[in-house]
């Protein structure tokens, strides 16, 4: 058999509330109820559009009489339902006898023009719902990298920027964008507000051997606790050869020390920038810049030195011989 074929597709949710395998019932009465909203639910998903339902049981489903008779019943007394003959649907000429336009089915084409989504040209603008893209981001990782979870605390704080969130969000800004605008800058007033509170100290640090510690200070204004790490920026590796750190819990209104051991490359002074960073590794707020001293000799110091004074060496000796050798002529 070739060319095109059609079929009728059972709805599977209407379908199933008939049946008793699969579910606990509660009682014919309920059951029917529950039938009765489903079907007024997909109605109004489109309640301009008039479509054909096919409900029918699983062949070898046990289906309860009572609560089958009561949604026939009901099919034929709901304003929004009427039964038509399987015959007519399977011929596409079926009608709702009920209504007295003699209303039928919505071709495909209209069907397909009512699924769609209407073109609206007062939808939120690209460049706010950019902004509100960068500052959720930025209020998640607050809330999921750098707060430590579990605690009721953490869960409110959460639970507030979502709702601030959803409210910049909002499709009624579509009419009102300046009330809009306004939330959405309430929101990023928010969370600056609370990543500002976890932050980097800068003070100056000074290196006296070939190995130091930089300690470095993060302060905590928040009343809860925050889970934080710091990384330097790569090119201090021109300067200092440094380990990786893990993050540490700072605990409320706390001032807590990172130490990160370095080996000064040079001496003098520099600046190496220093950043937060979350759970997950990702940087958290600007750099800070640290000012650096070190008076030790690194490893490449003293290989230098080392290098230059056996060329010195060397080239006294020279002289030295070429003197004795005059001398003795």
């Amino acid at each position: 058999m070739t060319g095109p074929v059609s079929g009728l597709v059972v709805e599977d949710v209407l379908s199933r509330l008939v049946e008793r395998s699969g579910r606990r019932s509660q009682g014919a009465r309920l059951d029917e109820q529950r039938w009765i909203v489903e079907s007024a639910m997909i109605v109004a998903e489109l309640p301009s559009v008039s479509r054909t339902l096919v409900v029918a049981p699983g062949r070898r489903a046990e289906v309860d009489p009572a609560l089958a008779a009561e949604v026939i019943a009901a099919t034929g007394r709901l304003p929004w339902l009427c039964p038509v003959a399987l015959s007519a649907v399977a011929a596409g000429t079926e009608r709702c006898a009920s209504l007295p336009d003699d209303q039928g089915p919505a071709p495909a084409e209209e069907l397909a023009a009512a699924l769609e989504p209407p073109d609206r040209g007062d939808e939120l603008p690209s460049a706010f719902l950019d902004q509100l893209a960068r500052t959720t981001g930025l209020a998640d990782q607050f809330t999921e990298g750098v707060l430590v979870s579990g605690t009721e605390e953490a869960a409110a704080t959460q639970a507030r920027l979502l709702r601030a969130t959803g409210r910049a969000a909002s499709a009624a800004w579509r009419d009102a964008p300046l009330q809009g605008e306004r939330m959405l800058r309430l929101l990023q007033q928010e969370v600056a507000a609370l990543r500002g509170q976890v932050r980097l100290v800068s003070q100056p640090v000074t290196l006296t051997g070939s190995s130091g510690v930089l300690d470095l200070v993060v302060q905590n204004e928040l009343d809860q606790a925050v889970n934080v790490g710091v990384v330097l920026d790569e090119t201090s590796a021109a300067r200092l050869s440094l380990s990786s750190t893990t993050t540490q819990v700072v605990p409320p209104r706390n001032a807590t020390p990172i130490r990160v051991s370095v080996e000064p490359r040079t001496s003098g002074r520099f600046v190496v920038l220093a950043t937060l960073t979350d759970e997950q590794g990702q940087p958290f707020g600007d750099a800070v810049r640290l000012e650096v001293r070190s008076t030790g000799y690194g490893r490449v110091a003293l290989a230098v030195t080392g290098v230059a004074a056996a060329v010195l060496l060397v080239a006294a000796g020279a002289r030295i011989t070429r003197r004795a050798l005059r001398r003795s002529a």
